[in-house]
């Protein structure tokens, strides 16, 4: 049997533990944001994000892909980790240094004294991070997602909740949110290291593994960078042209936020896409028709999974803003209430975006995201400039993502040669949202009258338990609606709802 078949097995396990990883990393970060928006301002959150932006672009390079190469890597060698592992570090500490000194041109950029130090401080993370990167890698390529859901949680807990949410209360404002990260990177690397340390042991500095690896690292470096650059700089942009005017800050803020709740399910799916569909694919990449079948799968549960909830905090969005952040956000929910419906094409295109590193297509994934970039910047620089601000930055990231969709669909139908029905993967997707936009109207109508947190929370639940009921009800009684083009994952959903 080849490796792949070997590894088939494992992927449902694979898949299962990093689903529980992710979705409890996603609960916890909610319930994080909710209550740092009630001990931040929209301020705060318009200078940690800008931050962030900045920190995330440089951190692409700081890591160089070290990675993903050895995920993707054929075989690989004690030598190899010890290598990654000096080099992350030492690289890590390289740009820490860099920042540092760039941290006041920022600063000044965006007229925020404040960024500077905020800057300076966070830089430790390219150094928490290079110790992480190395041991977190070999866990993915392992598919030791329990081991990973460990690190996940006492990263959260500890730095989220025991040091962010008591600086928060203590009224640290926007160091509450820098302490929280640094101490949750600290805690990650730490734990991802007790896992893995033995794996490196009699490795050696080998100067041929490092420069393989940083062929195939290059590549997906570039390929991150404009990934990444495609989803910051519109955050850049409005954050740029916005500190310029009074109250600029403010509605950075509030595209920030909005931004924050599109990311939250996008988040979610490329986690599992970075770790466990990177990773199987990785092993199976030789192996055409395993590869094939796992994008159509991957796919039509993703597209069943995604499509009716992003129409549904679509429906929802000023509820669901007001809800978790406050009154204070409420100018964030008719940016949001446009993003979210680009939730199913980001997050679709996850999928691309593992089979474009796993079969090293990245050159050609590279001329997309590119495509995507150029869009998102012309989108946010001129959505400014016009009258409706962030609100057109918002529809016009929006249109540039669907381009990025249709483009990486396109690569990808062609890398894997897949079959021309492949369509009808969307179709369960599609009639579930269809479903869920009918009872997100009921349900707001008729509840169009209640007012306050309780008037917000039934009309919530009154939608998704709409939605919820009348999609088992097709799935109950007209199951071929939701066949798909693999309706075989129809019958042990029906035996276990249904007993039948």
């Amino acid at each position: 049997m080849s490796e792949s078949g070997h590894e088939l097995p494992r992927f449902a396990d694979s898949v299962r533990w990093q689903s529980i990883n992710v979705g409890a990393q996603v609960v916890l970060q909610l319930v994080f944001v909710w209550a740092l928006a009630r001990l931040l301002t929209p301020a705060d959150f318009g200078v940690m994000s800008i931050a962030l932006v900045v920190v995330g672009f440089v951190e692409i390079f700081a890591q160089i892909g070290i990675g993903p190469s050895i995920v993707q890597k054929r075989s690989l060698h004690p030598n190899d980790l010890r290598t990654a592992g000096l080099f992350s570090v030492g690289l890590g500490a390289c740009f820490y240094g860099a920042l540092h000194v760039a941290a006041p041109a920022i600063g000044a950029w965006y007229s925020e004294p404040l960024l500077t130090h905020v800057l300076r401080i966070i830089a430790l993370s390219f150094i928490l991070g290079g110790i992480a990167v190395v041991p977190r890698s070999f866990l993915v390529r392992q598919m030791a997602f329990k081991r990973l859901f460990i690190g996940a949680m006492a990263g959260m807990l500890v730095g989220n909740y025991a040091v962010g949410l008591t600086l928060g209360w203590l009224g640290w404002g926007v160091w509450a949110y820098v302490g929280a990260l640094l101490v949750q990177n600290l805690v990650l690397g730490l734990t991802y290291w007790s896992f893995t340390w033995q794996a490196s042991r009699g490795g050696r500095w080998n100067g041929q593994a490092l420069r393989t690896m940083l062929g195939y690292g290059g590549r997906s470096t570039l390929y991150n960078f404009a990934t990444y650059a495609a989803s910051k700089v519109d955050t850049l942009i409005v954050g740029r042209v916005a500190s310029q005017a009074p109250g600029g800050w403010t509605a950075t803020g509030y595209y920030d936020r909005a931004v924050s709740l599109m990311g939250l399910p996008i988040t979610l799916l490329g986690k599992l896409s970075d770790s466990v569909l990177f990773s199987g694919m990785s092993k199976m990449q030789d192996d055409q028709a395993a590869l094939q079948q796992t994008v159509s799968r991957a796919t039509q549960y993703l597209a069943f999974a995604v499509i009716p909830g992003a129409l549904w905090m679509w429906g929802n969005a000023e509820d669901l803003t007001i809800l978790y952040l406050g009154e204070a956000f409420s100018g964030a929910a008719p940016i949001a209430a446009v993003l979210f419906l680009g939730v199913p094409f980001r997050s679709l295109t996850k999928v691309g975006d593992a089979v474009v590193r796993a079969r090293d297509e990245l050159w050609r994934g590279l001329v997309w995201k590119v495509v995507f970039f150029a869009g998102v910047a012309v989108a946010a620089g001129q959505g400014m400039r016009a009258d409706g601000g962030v609100y057109a930055v918002a529809w016009g990231v929006l249109a540039a993502t669907a381009v990025q969709f249709a483009g990486m669909t396109w690569l990808v139908g062609r890398t894997c040669a897949m079959p021309r029905n492949w369509w009808r993967t969307v179709l369960p997707g599609l009639l579930a949202g269809a479903v869920f936009v009918a009872a997100t109207w009921a349900g707001q109508t008729a509840f169009s009258s209640l007012d306050g947190w309780t008037g917000r929370a039934i009309r919530l639940a009154a939608t998704g338990g709409l939605g919820c009921g009348a999609t088992l009800a097709i799935l109950r009684f007209a199951p071929a609606l939701l066949a798909g083009a693999h309706p075989d994952w129809l019958a042990p959903v029906r035996r276990r709802l249904f007993n039948r």
